[in-house]
């Protein structure tokens, strides 16, 4: 099973990449989003459509620049007036 991964970069650039992975394999994936992300640790975005944001849980005490992109992305999950903002590039998943 591949599984494909979606980059959204600060730049808005989006870049796409395909590993392998299947329920076994789920460290080895994991890891691949932390290195495309720069990221010790990744908090999650569930965006209600089959597909899951990655993002580096420690972007604000890294001082990351805003992700415009991505931010539009979790505004429209979230509650009416939410302005927290998505720092750092971000990986989006489909699936878990």
């Amino acid at each position: 099973m591949n599984i494909l991964l979606k980059v959204i970069r600060v730049n808005g650039e989006v870049e796409e990449q395909t590993v392998k992975g299947d329920s076994l394999e789920r460290a080895e994936v994991s890891n691949k989003i932390h290195e495309l992300i720069g990221a010790d640790c990744c908090d999650l975005v569930n965006l209600h459509d089959g597909t899951f944001m990655y993002l580096d849980d420690n972007g604000y005490a890294k001082g990351l620049p805003v992700n415009v992109e991505a931010t539009k992305l979790y505004h429209s999950v979230c509650k009416a007036g939410t302005t927290h903002q998505i720092l750092g590039d971000v990986v989006i998943v489909e699936g878990d």
